[in-house]
């Protein structure tokens, strides 16, 4: 007999609404399932020189379309009788309605020069088919594989308003299959509990239909492969744009390679239209949430910087594809042999903006990440691997590595040395004469003792800046939407806060939450209802190679207090590694300083106050500093 069956639970657990694979991809459920359900089509790719096809298409079947739609009803209705709950009553009411509809929204997701899902006519576990319709934590996939049966296949769930799936395939031994599971909840069947899934199918031990004589002939597929079908799709407006963005940001690289193309209504993505389809729908969008129209870019450009391991780690090989614009998000794409990006790489200590693409190519650097990806594949957790000490030193040296040449295009590009207008209000009038110290004065000092492109005569510094931008400014001038906290050079701290950074293209961080705490520097203030704050601050990076910084702040009264000074990432911050502090132009000689970034005490004067700094690295980064009263 074929018929919807819910098992019985044998007076076990109780399965409500909210089932945990499912509410994952809630948020965002239309992007999900794409990504997920493409992921799952390029593992079981067929013919190696020809591209996986997905296509996406929507249609309003009638009831005769939809096989036990009777016996499903009837079934809702007991979910909604069986539970006391407001959520879970709304949920199959709505569902009741939609199925009280004369026409039905169904999404199809069919995929070709696919293996299909083996095993369908097999009464037994591990294989294919088995996983995907009864598998709970159960993977068999082969090496390099993107996913795994896992929670990804909950996403098509999360887009269907009535919870229920319907899957065909026709695999490459011939065998044809098809199948439906509903996720709902424990209900009574004969006054005894059930379980929350069901099946469609043959009854007696819920096995698929294989004659498909005995259902509608639409479901019927001649080639081998899958079919998805997404009963009462919950996103009929817009689900259109969503999917092909999604699979622009994601697959970019699978269908710039010519292993992908799909198909979304009459939307065709391949690698012939790829440029076209990425300004159309991302780049002219200008949506900040995607980074495809600069990734491709990197990949693509005539000036990108390539580099290659071939036997990275013993792993195999890895690439890095590299370029740098003034737009660009400081992000690097990363993505595994599948195609698909996993997530984008941020954290980036420098001014450069640049966009990149990393692939791991190789057998073993791809198993490893694999193993240590959770199961929405968005990151690399090395506790996940079963010898995470092992695993978590492997992530730092692909991090190290990209790092490493992130830095070496950085060291390429050298910044415009300008005068730049107003910088006069933060710099002492003679500072372009200002001479490093030669050997003698080293040691006389005790300073830049170790560096041994110090040890020459005086030479005058050079200022690196930018020349599209301004190191004067006031607060007016700050761009509150800047990601580097302002653009006009100048950091306002806002009422108590502290602000500045310098990264060679934007300067300025504005604060607004009073200023931090630390039991360390920050005691009562000695003036109780005028405490000591900086009005505006700026760090100009003087010398590139020798690591040479001058922090010029004012404050709104003399006093005594710290400075803190951090190395700005894209999304924190870290203690810069100071070498040196002292004041500049000043027989006052060198500040206190700690290893952790902090400067001080010393007096701090009306108007502007300048101290040259200098890190332990001959680098040129974002600096960040922050006023703390003593």
């Amino acid at each position: 007999m074929i018929d919807w069956n819910f098992p019985l639970n044998n007076e076990g657990s109780i399965e409500g609404l909210n089932d945990a694979g499912i509410e994952t991809f809630q948020g965002e459920p239309t992007k999900s399932l794409a990504r997920e359900v493409i992921q799952n089509s390029l593992d079981a790719g067929l013919d190696n020189d020809k591209p996986v096809e997905v296509e996406f298409k929507l249609h309003k079947l009638d009831h005769e379309y939809i096989p036990g739609l009777n016996s499903l009803k009837d079934t809702i209705l007991k979910c909604k009788d069986y539970w006391d709950i407001e959520k879970t009553n709304k949920f199959f009411k709505e569902a009741h309605n939609i199925i009280d509809n004369g026409e039905i929204p169904v999404l199809e997701v069919s995929d070709f020069n696919t293996t299909g899902l083996i095993g369908a006519d097999q009464d037994k576990m591990s294989n294919n088919w088995f996983n995907l319709i009864k598998g709970k934590g159960v993977s068999d996939k082969q090496t390099g594989a993107g996913g795994s049966f896992g929670i990804g296949k909950q996403a098509p769930f999360a887009c269907s308003n009535i919870r229920t799936v319907f899957y065909c395939t026709k695999d490459i031994n011939g065998t044809k299959a098809f199948q439906g599971v509903a996720e709902l909840v424990t209900h009574l069947k004969n006054e005894k509990q059930t379980q929350g899934t069901g099946y469609f199918g043959v009854i007696d031990g819920n096995m698929p239909v294989l004659d498909f004589n005995e259902i509608n002939s639409f479901y019927d597929r001649d080639i081998t492969g899958t079919d998805i079908y997404i009963l009462g799709f919950n996103d009929t407006k817009n689900w259109k744009k969503k999917i092909i963005r999604s699979i622009i940001e994601n697959f970019f690289a699978a269908i710039y390679n010519e292993e992908l193309t799909v198909k979304i209504a009459d939307v065709l993505l391949s690698a012939d239209n790829l440029a076209d389809m990425i300004k159309k729908y991302i780049k002219e969008d200008d949506n900040s949430e995607y980074y495809a129209d600069k990734y491709f870019e990197s990949l693509i450009s005539e000036d990108n910087h390539y580099f290659k391991e071939d036997d990275f780690e013993g792993l195999g090989k890895i690439e890095l594809y590299l370029l740098s614009k003034k737009n660009f998000p400081k992000r690097v794409a990363m993505v595994r042999r599948t195609g698909m990006k996993i997530f984008d790489k941020g954290h980036f200590r420098t001014p450069l903006k640049f966009a990149g693409v990393f692939i791991a190519k190789g057998d073993g650097i791809n198993e490893f990440l694999r193993k240590i990806e959770p199961p929405s594949h968005d990151k690399w957790e090395p506790q996940r691997h079963e010898d995470s000490s092992y695993a978590d030193k492997m992530r730092s040296s692909i991090y190290d590595w990209i790092n490493t040449k992130v830095k070496s295009i950085s060291a390429d590009q050298d910044a415009e040395r300008v005068d730049v207008d107003g910088m006069s209000q933060f710099l002492p009038d003679d500072l372009m004469e200002f001479p490093i110290a030669d050997e003698e004065n080293q040691e006389a000092e005790g300073e830049f003792t170790d560096n041994p492109k110090m040890k020459s005569e005086p030479k005058k510094i050079e200022i690196e800046t930018t020349i599209t931008e301004t190191a004067s400014g006031s607060e007016s001038e700050i761009d509150p939407n800047s990601e580097d906290g302002a653009s006009g050079g100048l950091g306002d701290g806002g009422e108590n806060g502290p602000g500045g950074r310098y990264d060679g293209d934007s300067g300025g961080d504005s604060g607004d939450d009073g200023g931090r705490t630390d039991s360390d520097d920050n005691d009562k203030p000695t003036i109780k209802n005028n405490p000591l704050k900086m009005i505006n601050s700026n760090v100009f990076c003087l010398n590139r190679e020798l690591g040479l910084y001058l922090a010029s702040f004012t404050a709104n009264r003399k006093g005594t207090g710290f400075l803190k000074i951090n190395i700005a990432g894209e999304d924190t911050s870290d203690e810069a590694p100071i070498e040196m502090a002292k004041y500049y132009k000043s027989d006052k000689g060198k500040i206190k300083v700690s290893r952790s970034g902090k400067i001080g005490p010393f007096n701090i004067e009306d108007g502007e106050n300048n101290i040259l700094l200098k890190l332990d690295e001959s680098i040129r980064c974002a600096l960040e500093v922050d006023l703390y009263e003593n």
